[in-house]
Parts: structure tokens; C-alpha cells; sequence
């Protein structure tokens, strides 16, 4: 899944992933999402490239969260409130991350 518009989701979540029954990416590279983005147990993969994540990334004891921002770009969210759960890993490749 790509998102470069505005998604927003209904009882504060954009994106339910949660019961896929396989792997999921989802591709932030510009836009916003509006709510929480919740993960599948299959090894999901957020790729955040751009944009504004106005919610929780919250895994299910697995998946990724990878920062492959434009070099001297910072993600910063929305608000400090916000951050990711439960996932197995975060990765910054490039770019700097805030809160």
C-alpha cells in the first residue's frame, strides 16, 4: 500500500492490518495519516519516506518500521504522544527521526 494523500480513519484508526493473512507494506511517502496504523503478526513492514503520521504504529510482537527519509529530512510526529509499539524493530537508514 502507498499513501501520498490524506488518509484518515474512523475510531482512531487509519489503517487495520491487524488480520491480514499475509505479509503487508505499507509505504508512507507523502500526505498524512490520520490514526493508528495496527500490524498484522506476519512480519509487516512500514517504510516512512515523507510525510505526517498523525497515530501509533502497533505491531503485534513483529515488524518493522524502516526511516528512509531524504537526506537532512527529519519525521518528526505530530505529537509526542505518538510513537510505535510493540514492533520487532525500528531502522533509520537515512534522515534523522524526532518526537
Amino acid at each position: 500500500m502507498f499513501n501520498a494523500g490524506t488518509l484518515t480513519g474512523t475510531r482512531g484508526t487509519a489503517i487495520e492490518a491487524f488480520a491480514a493473512t499475509n505479509t503487508v507494506s505499507i509505504n508512507q511517502t507523502a500526505g498524512v495519516v490520520n490514526g493508528a496504523i495496527l500490524l498484522s503478526t506476519h512480519d509487516d513492514m512500514v517504510n516512512v519516506s515523507g510525510g505526517t503520521i498523525n497515530g501509533d504504529i502497533r505491531g503485534q510482537g513483529n515488524g518493522t518500521v524502516d526511516f528512509n527519509l531524504p537526506a537532512g529530512k527529519t519525521f518528526t510526529y505530530a505529537a509526542s504522544s505518538f510513537g510505535f509499539l510493540n514492533v520487532d524493530r525500528a531502522d533509520i537508514n537515512s534522515g534523522s527521526v524526532g518526537c
